[in-house]
């Protein structure tokens, strides 16, 4: 179907299983005051992508309780796509609703990319990708968008990476009360990837990274130096089941900058856990960072950049906080498993221990 402006698409069932190159189930390029709802949407041909339902131009579109569901295609399945063209950029409400990727090469749930002006507001949305062979993504956005999300549940589950939300290239993200899961890659799972100059502020929520049988497990994964930035209010991070390594933040490369407000960060079992790991520029305050049940396990585990950290408990049977280089500033915080540094420069005032007895920097 081929939407036009000033339109509505209610109650019905679309289906393109077509052998086309790329195939939509439903498709609109600059067109306006479009309301589609109840309605279901299926691209399943046998050509190289396959999209149920792509916006693009300068669009304006509203979704409401819509089912989409792209698959079959060895290529990329993506069950919502919205993306910028010479035309302008989409401006996409979408109110509930379920969006899938499913199988080929990547699946998405929800892709949104290109341009300034593109922009994707979404309340209590499911996005699934999954069982594509190397990249699934509940949620991706990048190259300039804003996308704004309220509730909602987004998952990566399979292949060789998964991601339940993907924020790159300039991308901003703002997210509250949201679900996010990336589980079973093969090489890592990771339920928020914030990177390349990605802009992310998340409020509240749950962010789990759980693997079966793969390498690593993060939670929320922050990289690409000065201009990508993560703030985190009173979140929930869970990373578990990586053979390697799990991590519910880690903050990576130097100067990559993460501002962490409450919240508890939880890392579970593989070679070593870490509830906060980092080598960036990373502000801690009044948080929780547990790393257990692994082979090595800290709260904190620091190996470069700055770490700023007020009013916090970091919990590791090996050690609470370790520092291997840079630099660390803990004020009035709980050191609960002692603190070790190979490494870097400390200052602590005010820090105890688990027995509430004065634990100064060593």
């Amino acid at each position: 179907m081929t939407l036009s402006s000033d339109s509505s698409v209610r109650d019905v069932d679309i289906f393109n299983i077509g052998s086309g190159t790329t195939n939509y189930g439903m498709y609109g390029n600059s067109v306006t005051d479009v309301y589609v709802s109840n309605v279901y949407v299926e691209a399943g041909g046998g050509g190289t992508t396959n999209i149920a339902i792509g916006l693009t131009g300068d669009t304006q579109v509203t979704l409401e309780n819509v089912t989409a569901f792209a698959s079959k295609t060895g290529g990329d399945n993506i069950g919502l796509r919205v993306a910028a063209s010479p035309d302008g950029g989409p401006e996409v409400t979408v109110h509930g609703g379920t969006f899938t990727g499913a199988g080929g090469t990547n699946a998405y749930g929800i892709q949104v990319g290109g341009g300034l002006g593109t922009f994707l507001g979404a309340a209590d949305v499911r996005a699934y990708s999954q069982d594509a062979s190397n990249t699934n993504v509940g949620l991706s956005n990048g190259n300039y968008p804003t996308v704004l999300l309220q509730g909602g549940f987004f998952l990566g589950s399979g292949g060789q990476r998964a991601y339940g939300i993907e924020n790159s290239n300039s991308a901003h993200l703002e997210a509250e009360g949201v679900t996010a899961q990336g589980e079973s890659g093969t090489n890592k799972a990771v339920a928020l990837y914030n990177h390349d100059d990605g802009r992310a502020i998340l409020r509240g929520g749950s962010f789990i990274a759980a693997q079966g049988s793969g390498q690593y497990a993060w939670a929320i994964h922050n990289i690409g130096g000065t201009n990508t930035t993560l703030e985190a209010h009173d979140v929930t991070a869970r990373a578990l089941g990586g053979a390697f390594n799990n991590q519910a933040l880690r903050n990576e490369m130097a100067d990559t900058v993460a501002r962490i407000y409450g919240g508890s960060f939880t890392a579970q079992g593989g070679n070593l856990t870490a509830g906060l790991n980092n080598i960036g520029d990373l502000t801690v305050q009044g948080a929780v960072a547990i790393g257990e049940n692994g082979t090595s396990n800290y709260g904190l585990y620091t190996l470069g950049g700055t770490v700023r950290a007020d009013g916090c408990h970091f919990k590791g049977s090996t050690f609470g906080v370790i520092e291997t280089g840079g630099t660390v500033y803990l004020a009035v915080s709980q050191l609960d498993g002692g603190m070790q540094r190979t490494g870097g420069t400390a200052q602590c005032y005010g820090t105890y221990g688990n027995n509430y007895s004065p634990y100064p920097c060593p």
